[in-house]
Formats: C-alpha cells, sequence, structure tokens
C-alpha cells in the first residue's frame, strides 16, 4: 500500500490558522529560518531542538528533520523554529515498511505546557512503540492519530500499552495519517545517541596528536 495524504487533513484542520502558512508573513519567517540553518552549517555544531514523548511510561525525546508532507513540514517548522524540509519521495515508501508513533487530535489540552505546547496539535505529547536498540527501531515513521470519542475519559497516555487498552475499551480511534516522517530519538530512559561514544581525554589527545602529524607530511 502506497501512503496517502488523505488523512493527514484532519491534523491540519484542527490547528486552525496554521492553513495560512502559506501566507507572505510566515513564509518570511520560514525563509529567515532557512537562512540561519545555512549559516548554522558553517559552525562544527549545531543546536537542533529535541521534543518530548512517551515510551513505555518514561520521557524520550527525538528531532524531526524530513517528512513527506510539505504543510506538515510546516507545521513542524513553526513548531519549534527550526527548519524541517519536505522530502516528497519519502511518500513513496510503503508505510507497512516503517514505523509508527501516536499523535492526539483532541483530549486534554496541553497548549501552555513547556517545552513545545504539548504535541502537535496542542494536545497530550505523542506515543512511540520503540526506541534505538527495540528491535524493528527505525526512525522512518508513519504518525497515526489518536481521537478520544465522546463517550471516552480523555486523559494522559503514557505508553502503547496504555493505549491499546483505551482503544479496546472503546474510548479512542486509532487512524492512519498517510504522511512519513522521519523522526529519530536521540534521548530515551535507559541511553542517549552519545551514551557510550564519548572520548576520554587520553583519546581526544592521541586524536589531535595525528592531527598535528598529519598536517606536517
Amino acid at each position: 500500500m502506497m501512503v496517502r495524504k488523505r488523512d493527514w487533513i484532519v491534523m491540519l484542520a484542527a490547528l486552525g490558522g496554521v492553513a495560512a502558512l502559506a501566507g507572505s508573513r510566515n513564509a518570511s519567517m520560514l525563509e529567515g529560518l532557512q537562512a540561519e540553518t545555512m549559516q548554522a552549517a558553517e559552525d562544527e555544531y549545531e543546536t537542533i531542538p529535541v521534543i518530548d514523548a512517551y515510551y513505555e511510561g518514561e520521557k524520550m525525546w527525538f528531532i524531526h528533520t524530513d517528512v513527506s508532507d510539505e504543510k506538515m513540514a510546516q507545521m513542524l517548522t513553526m513548531m519549534v523554529g527550526y527548519r524541517t524540509i519536505h522530502v516528497p519521495r519519502l511518500g513513496e515508501i510503503s508505510e507497512e515498511k516503517v514505523g509508527k508513533f501516536y499523535v492526539f487530535t483532541n483530549g486534554i489540552d496541553r497548549k501552555d505546557a513547556k517545552p513545545w505546547g504539548g504535541g502537535p496539535l496542542g494536545y497530550q505529547i505523542d506515543i512511540f512503540e520503540s526506541v534505538p536498540g527495540d528491535e524493528g527501531y527505525m526512525p522512518l515513521r508513519s504518525p497515526q492519530l489518536v481521537t478520544w470519542k465522546e463517550t471516552g475519559t480523555p486523559r494522559i497516555l503514557k505508553s502503547l500499552e496504555e493505549l491499546r487498552q483505551a482503544e479496546e475499551n472503546g474510548e479512542l480511534t486509532i487512524r492512519p495519517s498517510g504522511v512519513i516522517v522521519n523522526v529519530p530519538v536521540v534521548r530515551w530512559p535507559t541511553d542517549y545517541l552519545g551514551g557510550g561514544s564519548h572520548l576520554d581525554e587520553m583519546e581526544k589527545m592521541n586524536i589531535k596528536k595525528m592531527k598535528m602529524n598529519n598536517m606536517d607530511m
């Protein structure tokens, strides 16, 4: 099955004014962010905003870099003030070949929550099904849209198990968005992306010597 865009409009509609992102004001803001990104490329290190989510009852952190849907790219860019790139060819990837994460379209209002006002639609933060080290983990994922029913009891869910239980109880629905997004996990409950990879002082000195020797050659 190829990726479809049909359900992503649900998220955009829930944002209200976000649909006006193509206007001149927001267009200039996006151009400014692009210019800042190009300037930052001159530096050795880049500061990228990380987004919080839940995994098995605990907080984890991820980044979003690329997405198949143009409007979603604009929305995510405005959400954290850092450019998310629109890559249409991601839409050619079958949803069955990527991971999933769960985005809430309604429920408890978290627009005032730090750091980013809850999830992308202003409700609770996302739920991820896997982190690095888990079997089947991959950064490419398809957002699954979670909607509380009127008969359900909206609350903060922090794990896939809790989410599935609420679904089985008939409290909410889950449906695919038809979008593919690149969302690498950078910190999770038991580790982080740099864990175990930091060089000790002796290793740093050896690398520095190697560089100096190469320069003298």
